[in-house]
C-alpha cells in the first residue's frame, strides 16, 4: 500500500519519510486521488514505522491516508473520528497500544465509545482485531480496531514493541518498550532491515497484517 499524509508537516510524516528514504522504500505518495481509507496511529513511534513496513510488505497500488492526532492517544482518539470523516471515507483503521490496561477493559471501552459514534455490528477477528460496521456522518463506514501486543510476551505493558522484541528474539526485562529503547539506533535499524526482508511478517504482526489485508481487499 502507498501512504499519503493528511498532515504533511507532522512528526509522523517526517518519521515515515526519513525511514522510507533510508531504506529505499517507494511507499510515500503525494496523491490527489480521493482517499477512501484512513489509518490513525494513536500512539507514535515506532508504531508509525511498523505500519510503514507492513504496508511495504503488502505491496499493491492502493493508497491510504495516514495521521497521528495532534491531541489525545489510544481510545481518546475515538472522539475525533467525526472530524476525520471525508466525503469519500469508507474505512478507518485505529491502531493503539494495550499498555498496562487489561485487554478486556480496553476493548469494552473502545466498543462503548464506538457505539456512541454510531457503530453497531461488531465482528471479531481474534482477540486484538475487531471490525465495526458504523453509520458515521450520515453514511456507512467501517472502523477497524487493532490493539498492539502479544499475550506470549511477559511484559508490564503490552505495546507494538512486543512484536519487535519477539522478532529480535530478545528477553524482555520490565517492559518491552524499555527493552526496545535500550537498543542503539543502529541495532533498531538492523532489526527493521531484517523485518523488511522477512517473508513471514504476518506471524510477527498478526493483527496488524490482517487489518492491512482487509484494507487492501475490495
Amino acid at each position: 500500500m502507498k501512504l499519503s499524509f493528511l498532515y504533511p508537516t507532522s512528526k509522523l510524516a517526517t518519521n515515515i519519510t526519513k525511514f522510507s528514504r533510508d531504506f529505499r522504500l517507494e511507499i510515500v505518495t503525494k496523491t490527489s486521488v480521493k482517499i477512501s481509507t484512513l489509518v490513525v496511529i494513536t500512539n507514535g513511534t515506532p508504531d508509525d514505522l511498523v505500519f510503514t513496513i507492513i504496508s511495504h510488505c503488502l505491496d499493491g497500488e492502493s493508497t491510504v491516508g495516514i495521521l497521528k492526532p495532534e491531541e489525545g492517544t489510544r481510545d481518546s482518539v475515538i472522539n475525533l473520528i467525526p472530524t476525520y470523516l471525508g466525503p469519500h471515507t469508507k474505512n478507518i483503521l485505529l491502531i493503539m497500544d494495550q499498555e498496562i490496561e487489561s485487554l478486556e477493559n480496553l476493548l469494552e471501552k473502545c466498543s462503548r465509545k464506538l457505539r456512541e459514534k454510531g457503530c453497531r455490528n461488531i465482528r471479531e477477528h481474534g482477540n486484538r482485531l475487531n471490525i465495526y460496521d458504523c453509520e458515521l456522518g450520515g453514511k456507512e463506514s467501517k472502523v477497524i480496531l487493532v490493539i498492539n501486543g502479544l499475550d506470549e510476551i511477559n511484559t508490564d505493558s503490552h505495546c507494538v514493541e512486543d512484536h519487535l522484541i519477539k522478532f529480535a528474539e530478545m528477553k524482555c526485562k520490565g517492559s518491552s518498550k524499555d527493552s526496545w529503547e535500550k537498543l542503539s539506533k543502529e541495532e533498531q535499524n538492523e532489526i527493521f532491515k531484517k523485518l523488511l526482508d522477512c517473508r513471514e511478517i504476518e506471524k510477527i504482526f498478526p493483527q496488524q497484517f490482517k487489518a492491512g489485508q482487509i484494507l487492501r481487499s475490495p
